[in-house]
């Protein structure tokens, strides 16, 4: 499951991109989107993206530390406290009890991880995308015949090393991570 949200996640750059959105991004004089508002809109989508990033690898921790262990060797709300502490970028609030509102924790049970995983993988198969051009028609081509087509009839290891003609590596997530500061 940590390769699920990885095409959209990297799909979601395009309609972040100046050069996509100014083919069809106009107003009602027909006038493209004006480079700088998409510069601003930019600026206002990764503003806080550093603290919701941290969030999410608390959500992780907890989905996984829920589920590592023997229900009976844990209280839920200690151990959220002490994972909170440690991970989240906010503040235990007391009598509250974010473990019974957190619904993947139902169905992805330890696998919460996924989404930032799926990220990192977002983020490397886009590093293809940005080297050649994010309207480069060979490599969308090549994404089609290799990530999308073969879909679940290989493993997504292999399909993301068909693509990058190398095995998958947490690099261009970390780069990207270190831009968030």
């Amino acid at each position: 499951r940590d390769f699920v949200e990885a095409p959209s996640q990297m799909l979601e750059e395009w309609a972040w991109d100046y050069e996509t959105l100014r083919n069809f991004a106009s107003n009602s004089e027909g006038e493209a989107i004006p480079e700088n508002l998409v510069a601003k809109m930019n600026r206002a989508r990764h503003f806080g993206e550093a603290t919701g990033t941290a969030a999410q690898i608390f959500y992780a921790n907890l989905s996984l530390n829920y589920y590592n262990r023997q229900p009976e060797s844990f209280e839920l709300l200690p151990l959220m406290k002490e994972l909170q502490a440690r991970y989240s970028p906010f503040p235990y609030v007391a009598d509250t009890h974010f473990y019974a509102n957190f619904g993947h924790l139902n169905g992805y049970s330890s696998n919460y991880y996924t989404y930032q995983w799926s990220q990192a993988i977002a983020t490397d198969l886009l590093s293809r995308f940005r080297s050649a051009g994010l309207r480069d028609s060979a490599t969308a081509r090549d994404y089609r015949d290799k990530v999308l087509a073969p879909g679940g009839s290989k493993p997504a290891a292999q399909l993301i090393e068909d693509f990058l003609g190398r095995p998958f590596t947490i690099e261009a997530y970390t780069r990207y991570l270190k831009t968030l500061d």
